[in-house]
């Protein structure tokens, strides 16, 4: 499996959100914000998430078979060596300990 990390928007948004609504002396104290908005604020833009899609696919990955959470900002598949070394740009080796295998 591969898994990849799109970057999030407004996490400093979100973090001054959150100071906002724990201090006592904020009119909007206390006034949680739900999971989806929580989602709706921080996820990735569709442009980034148009771009990482057509990255993925340029490299032959079927993206039917990509998982991703809520908010699109993890994305894992299962792929073969040869396309994980095409995406990352990266040789990978299987070393193998003499003594133990």
């Amino acid at each position: 499996d591969m898994t990849i990390a799109v970057k999030q928007q407004n996490t400093k948004l979100l973090e001054n959100t959150l100071l906002e609504l724990s201090d006592p002396s904020s009119p909007n104290y206390g006034k949680w914000m739900t999971v989806d908005e929580v989602h709706s604020l921080v996820a990735p833009s569709s442009e980034s998430i148009q771009i990482v899609n057509n990255w993925l696919k340029d490299a032959g990955v079927n993206l039917s078979q990509v998982s991703r959470t809520p908010n699109s900002d993890i994305i894992s598949f299962q792929t073969t060596i040869a396309v994980a070394s095409e995406l990352v740009g990266a040789k990978y080796t299987v070393w193998k300990h003499v003594e133990t295998g």
